[in-house]
């Protein structure tokens, strides 16, 4: 009975493999430029904001209102959420194309 179930889980992961489609070069290429983009830009913050040698000020401190990490935290949730939810309907209807119930009894 397990080997059935095995074999049952096997048809199934082939047939899943064989109707997936392969993720594009394209979108391969997009997320290594935008994770080097940002990994570039992370360093230069990170070493431009660093400068020790610079004269104090003698003015009044400059306050920060609080909202930079949240706001980029909220921003790169909302931005990753509709991209994928772009992607992931995008691949839908290919396999909605591709395959359909409706058409086997």
């Amino acid at each position: 009975m397990a080997e059935d179930r095995e074999q049952a889980i096997e048809q199934i992961v082939e047939r899943a493999r064989a109707v997936r489609p392969r993720t594009p070069r394209w979108l391969w290429l997009a997320g290594g430029v935008l994770g080097l983009a940002g990994a570039i830009a992370f360093v230069i913050v990170l070493v431009g904001q660093g400068d020790s040698t610079s004269a104090p000020t003698t003015g009044p401190a400059e306050i920060s209102s609080g909202r930079g990490f949240g706001a980029g935290l909220a921003l790169g949730v909302g931005l990753g959420i509709s991209i994928g939810f772009v992607i992931a309907r995008q691949l839908g209807r290919q396999l909605v194309r591709d395959h359909s119930s409706r058409s086997k009894p």
